[in-house]
Formats: structure tokens, C-alpha cells, sequence
């Protein structure tokens, strides 16, 4: 009993799924003194395949399957009652053709399902010949009990897996929203770039001095965008493989990374005859990442942008607050304005867009970059009259205890 419950404690501590199997089957064979055992489950193909196997002929035993119609695998597998068979030479089920491709002599074998809590079989625990005599029921049962914890802790292990495919397919939905607005601002300088050549192949007057003028914003435009897309590129990199970019924290102006966003959007707000303004204090510096303040602040005048009518107004502000250890970063659309709902609801987890298409992934990316700098979101709307998305931040680089606590 003493070495179950160690069995017990060493699959609890493992979540990867090859290591949990092995592991698993070595702990049975030693409990119940067999001379070699197998996990079968069942694969893709609906064929029973050892998954895992010890003893003279493991290595064989992996690169075979068999219908579940067969052996007495298939047999417990089907029905779900362990099966003790002690002299297989004389048993109606024992699969003698494995016996056969492997070369090894299969005398006695225990095998027990793998089932969690009552529901279908999920595969089998098989342990061959016992090296102390036969199989009995002390045997079976300690089999049985580590057959339910196998069933389990893949179970759980499998859940776990879920839960990591989960959490990079949240961040790969984040970095695909900003990569697409990134590219939603390069596209329509190259576009531009296409009709002010059309003009210079008409022999438009002016149009060649023209094109040289255009041609360098438009380099300018398609430089920053792959920069930051291969930054974002980076980053879901580092997410997939479990690691946190940190911050690049620089000492800089953040009225800067304001014109940064107002350049980026006057192509498509031009399109849409909204005026895009920036205003405040020109000279406050703070310590911060440039290229995710400048994310969260595109996210949110974008969003705005989208709400607002032809010949309204988005307008980037930055200023002092009222605690002169913080600065705060305004984003004001003259746009539809929001219900109460859905400001409460902008920054969090359960946000969802009213856009068609839209992920309402925006506001969780402003909130997680206001966040990892020790700040915080706000928003103020009014229906029909716009919407005011407010960053507060620190000056200076916030300590984990110094960081705003923002409200959910």
C-alpha cells in the first residue's frame, strides 16, 4: 500500500502526457511483479495500438495494432471487465499473433480497463507474467487502482494540454487583431502608391514630383508596420513556448507615440471624413514601452474611428494627473457612444464585439498594456454623443506593489 501511495503522488506531479504513460506502466509492473506490460489505447484508425510497452519485446510491440474485436485487449476493452488469464495456452482469447511477431512467449496476463469514472473505455492496462506465480485478486485490484489513476491523470493531463492550446490560441487571437491593424494602415498607402503611378504613367503634370514625395512616406509606412509586426511575430513566439516578452521601457515623450497613431489613421480617416486631432502637453516624458503604448492607443482610435460619423472628430490627448507620479492618455470620439453594459464590460475577459467580424479583443489588449506598465483603463460614453477611453499611467517604471489595482 506504502508503494501505491508514492505511485499515486509521482502521477499527480506529472502533466505531460508520454512521461504520465511510462511512468504510469513501470509503477504497475512493479507493484504486481510482472515481467513486461502495455498500454493500449485506442487510435485515430479505431485500431487498439500500444502506446507504451516494457520488456523484451516493447520496442516490437509499438508498431502493431489490431481491431478491438480481438484479443483479450479488444475483449476487456469492449466490456470493461479486467480479465486474469494465467495459462494462455489453453485461453479462447489471447491473441497468439503478437506472440508470434514479437518472439516472446506470453505465459500469464492481467488486464484491466482504463475508464473515467463509468464512462466508455479509453484503452487497457495490460501486465504479462508475473515472475513470483500467478496473477490473483490482490493483484487485480492494485492493477485495477492504478488502471483508474492512469485513466485519470491522462485525463487530467489531457485537460491541461487543452488549457496551454487555449491560453496561445488567446494570445495568437490578440496578435492576429494587431497585426490586422497594422496592416489596415499600410494598405492604403500602397494603394495611394498605385494611382499617383497611374498619374505619372498618364504624364500628369506634377505627378512624378508627386510620386517621389509620396514614395517616401509610403516607405516610411511599410517600415513600421513589418517592425511591429515582426515584434508581434516575436512575442507569440515567446507566448508559445510559455515565456512573457517584458516591457522595453525607454524615458520618452508619449505626445509622440500620439502623433505616431494620428499619422497612421489619417488615411483611412480622411476615407471616412472623420478630423483626427492631438492635443496636450508636448514635453511630459514617462517611462514606457513605445511600441505597445502605441498599440493600445491605435486599438482604442481605431475603435473609435470605426464609431464615428463622417465629420466627427477622434482626438489623442496626453497630460499631467492629479497625482504627479502619473500621466494621463485620453482617446475622445464624437462617435455612437456605448451602453453602461458594455463600458463595464470593454476591458474584461467577456467582452465581445457588436461589430460584425469583430473579436472585442481591443479593450483586453488595452487593458493588458495599461496593466503591465503599473496602470490603469477607464471609459466614459454617452449614447449618441461618443466615448472617452482613458489610460492612466506612471511616470516612472511601477513595482508590483505600486501598481494601480484596476477594478473588474
Amino acid at each position: 500500500m506504502e508503494h501505491l501511495y508514492r505511485v499515486v503522488a509521482k502521477l499527480y506531479a506529472v502533466t505531460e502526457v508520454d512521461e504520465l504513460e511510462r511512468l504510469a506502466l513501470k509503477a504497475a509492473m512493479d507493484v504486481v511483479d510482472a515481467e513486461a506490460g502495455s498500454l493500449v489505447m485506442l487510435d485515430k484508425n479505431e485500431k487498439l495500438a500500444f502506446v507504451q510497452a516494457f520488456g523484451p519485446a516493447g520496442d516490437v510491440l509499438k508498431s502493431l495494432t489490431f481491431s478491438p474485436e480481438e484479443g483479450v485487449a479488444g475483449a476487456v476493452f469492449r466490456s470493461g471487465v479486467p480479465v486474469i488469464e494465467n495459462d494462455t495456452e489453453r485461453s479462447t482469447l489471447h491473441l497468439r499473433s503478437v506472440d508470434q511477431a514479437t518472439s516472446y512467449h506470453t505465459r500469464s496476463l492481467l488486464t484491466v480497463p482504463l475508464r473515467v469514472h463509468h464512462g466508455d473505455s479509453i484503452g487497457v492496462l495490460q501486465l504479462l507474467n508475473k515472475r513470483s506465480g500467478p496473477f490473483d485478486e490482490n493483484d487485480l485490484s492494485q492493477a485495477e487502482l492504478i488502471g483508474s489513476l492512469i485513466a485519470l491523470t491522462l485525463h487530467n493531463a489531457q485537460l491541461a494540454s487543452d488549457s496551454k492550446l487555449a491560453a496561445v490560441a488567446n494570445v495568437a487571437g490578440e496578435v492576429s487583431h494587431d497585426i490586422g491593424n497594422l496592416l489596415t494602415h499600410i494598405l492604403p498607402f500602397v494603394q495611394t502608391l498605385k494611382f499617383v503611378i497611374d498619374d505619372v504613367e498618364e504624364g500628369k503634370p506634377g505627378a512624378v514630383e508627386n510620386l517621389v514625395s509620396f514614395y517616401s512616406e509610403v516607405v516610411t509606412s511599410v517600415e513600421q508596420g513589418v517592425t511591429q509586426i515582426m515584434t508581434l511575430t516575436r512575442e507569440i513566439a515567446a507566448a508559445v513556448h510559455g515565456e512573457i516578452t517584458p516591457l522595453e521601457l525607454k524615458l520618452a515623450k508619449p505626445f509622440e507615440v500620439l502623433q505616431q497613431v494620428a499619422e497612421s489613421l489619417q488615411c483611412p480617416a480622411s476615407k471616412a471624413g472623420v478630423h483626427v486631432f492631438v492635443t496636450g502637453d508636448e514635453t511630459l516624458e514617462s517611462y514606457h514601452d513605445p511600441f505597445r503604448l502605441r498599440t493600445a492607443v491605435y486599438n482604442s482610435a481605431n475603435n473609435g474611428l470605426q464609431a464615428t460619423p463622417e465629420g466627427g472628430s477622434i482626438t489623442l490627448t496626453v497630460c499631467a494627473d492629479e497625482d504627479p507620479e502619473y500621466y494621463t492618455i485620453k482617446i475622445a470620439d464624437t462617435g455612437a457612444g456605448m451602453s453602461e453594459q458594455q463600458a463595464r464590460r470593454l476591458f474584461s475577459d467577456k467582452n465581445r464585439s457588436t461589430k460584425q467580424g469583430g473579436t472585442g479583443l481591443g479593450g483586453r489588449i488595452v487593458r493588458r498594456v495599461a496593466e503591465q506598465h503599473g496602470g490603469c483603463p477607464s471609459v466614459v460614453s454617452v449614447i449618441g454623443e461618443g466615448t472617452t477611453i482613458i489610460l492612466r499611467l506612471p511616470r516612472k517604471p511601477a513595482g508590483a506593489d505600486e501598481a494601480l489595482e484596476c477594478e473588474d
